[in-house]
C-alpha cells in the first residue's frame, strides 16, 4: 500500500511541473509577441567606402556587366556576368549553389553620381531597392550604398528588421571592398 500511495503524491508533483514548465512557456512566447508588435518592422542599411580613384573610373566599374559578379558579394552565390555596359532595364541573374531558385538585378535609374537598382534575392522574396551613390572628394571617390524598406515577414518581421543592418551591411562592406580592391590594383586612377 505504501507504494501505491507514493505514486500517487509523485503524480501531482510531475503534474504541478509540468504545469510550471507550461505556464512559463506560454508567458515567454506571449512576451516575444508583444515585444515583436511594438518593435518597427523598418529597415535601413548603409555602408560607405573611399576609393583611391576618380569617379568616373569608379561608375565604369559599377557599370561593366564583366565586373559586377568579381565585386558584388552574394551570400552563397553569384551574379551572371555579361559583356557590356549596364544600362537602363537591363538585369542580370544572380545563381544560388544550393538551390535551382534565381534572383536578378535590375537597374532602374543611372546618373552621373548615383545608380539605383533592384534586387530580387528568389522569386518568394520582394525587391529591395539599392542607391549607390558617387561623391568626389579630393581625388578620390567617396561610394555609399544604401538600402531601406518595411519587411512583410508577419511577427518575425521585427526581429529580422534588427538582423538586416547586420546581415546586409556584412554583405555591403565585402562588396564595397572588392570594387575598392579593383578599382584600386586593376583598373588603376
Amino acid at each position: 500500500m505504501t507504494s501505491k500511495k507514493s505514486k500517487a503524491s509523485e503524480h501531482p508533483k510531475a503534474l504541478y511541473k509540468l504545469r510550471t514548465v507550461t505556464r512559463i512557456s506560454a508567458f515567454v512566447i506571449l512576451a516575444v509577441v508583444i515585444v515583436g508588435l511594438l518593435l518597427p518592422t523598418n529597415y535601413k542599411v548603409e555602408r560607405s567606402v573611399t576609393i583611391d580613384s576618380s569617379k568616373q573610373t569608379v561608375m565604369s566599374v559599377l557599370l561593366d556587366g564583366n565586373a559586377l559578379p568579381n565585386w558584388m558579394y552574394i551570400s552563397d552565390g553569384r551574379v551572371e556576368a555579361f559583356n557590356g555596359v549596364y544600362t537602363n532595364g537591363r538585369s542580370a541573374t544572380i545563381h544560388y549553389n544550393k538551390t535551382d531558385k534565381v534572383g536578378s538585378i535590375t537597374m532602374t535609374s543611372i546618373g552621373n553620381d548615383q545608380i539605383t537598382f533592384d534586387v530580387k534575392p528568389k522569386p518568394e522574396v520582394d525587391v529591395v531597392r539599392n542607391v549607390i551613390r558617387l561623391q568626389s572628394i579630393g581625388g578620390k571617390t567617396k561610394v555609399d550604398w544604401l538600402i531601406q524598406g518595411k519587411l512583410r515577414a508577419g511577427l518575425l518581421s521585427p526581429y529580422v528588421a534588427l538582423l538586416a543592418n547586420r546581415i546586409a551591411g556584412s554583405n555591403f562592406e565585402r562588396s564595397l571592398e572588392r570594387l575598392k580592391d579593383i578599382v584600386e590594383t586593376k583598373v588603376g586612377r
